[in-house]
């Protein structure tokens, strides 16, 4: 019985493991190349998902990604 549980509990173990390792988190600021300003209300959207956000008053943005996908950003 012991045997039974510990080996549920290893896959338990390593299957959470396994999903925490399939996303990254993405951040930093947008800024644009010519004058260096920040963008305020970028768009950061993951390319194949419905996931995205927006950079805020500083031009900082936060986004967790799946690892191997592409992002876009649009303004």
């Amino acid at each position: 019985m012991y045997l039974i549980f510990s080996t549920i509990l290893l896959m338990l173990a390593l299957t959470l493991w396994l999903q925490a390792q399939e996303t990254a988190t993405l951040s930093g600021t947008i800024i644009e190349a010519e004058s260096s300003e920040t963008l305020i209300g970028a768009t950061i959207l993951v390319a194949n998902y419905n996931l995205g956000t927006t950079t805020n008053e500083y031009g900082f943005y936060s986004l967790s990604v799946p690892k191997g996908e592409e992002i876009t950003v649009e303004f």
